[in-house]
């Protein structure tokens, strides 16, 4: 199980079913974004530079990152 909880995360804010949108829109743009960096890396190798340390496989997934986020408040949800 994921922590936090729903109700940790949501703190009487927002409903559920806004936490899952926005919980999916944030993984949606992390992912993106390691899939940038991923392409600038091999870029970059290919014209001599050197590559980054793989990616560690112990690192949290996209929507665990995601819900970490909207915990702590770095992603808000706005309601209509």
């Amino acid at each position: 199980m994921i922590y936090p909880s729903i109700d940790e995360i949501t703190k009487g804010r927002y409903n559920r079913y806004s936490l899952v949108i926005a919980t999916a829109r944030c993984a949606r743009a992390i992912t993106e974004k390691e899939i940038a960096d991923t392409e600038l890396a091999k870029a970059n190798a290919e014209i001599g530079t050197s590559l980054p340390a793989k990616k560690d496989s112990s690192e949290p997934k996209a929507v665990k990152k995601a819900i970490y986020k909207l915990y702590r408040d770095e992603v808000v949800i706005i309601n209509d």
